[in-house]
């Protein structure tokens, strides 16, 4: 749905109350869009997070069953 300013038809100061309604917009639109780009941003960094962890846990469990590394005997 489109936004456009209300409009004061009855008010003395026709332009004022217009020139207000349309700031008003567009400082809602920035920050709108302030938070969409704050999600995104959030979500690729938590994805990336888990991709590293994923991949993490797949290397060393690749490694362990192709007999790289073994469990040690704890150290006395």
């Amino acid at each position: 749905m489109a936004r456009r300013p209300k409009l004061n038809l009855s008010g003395s100061h026709f332009r004022d109350s217009y020139k207000v309604e349309v700031d008003c917009l567009k400082v809602k639109t920035k920050l709108s869009r302030e938070l969409v780009s704050m999600l995104i941003n959030t979500e690729l960094k938590e994805n990336t997070q888990v991709r590293e962890y994923l991949e993490k846990s797949y290397r060393l469990l690749f490694e362990h069953m192709s007999g790289k590394w073994r469990y040690n005997e704890p150290e006395k």
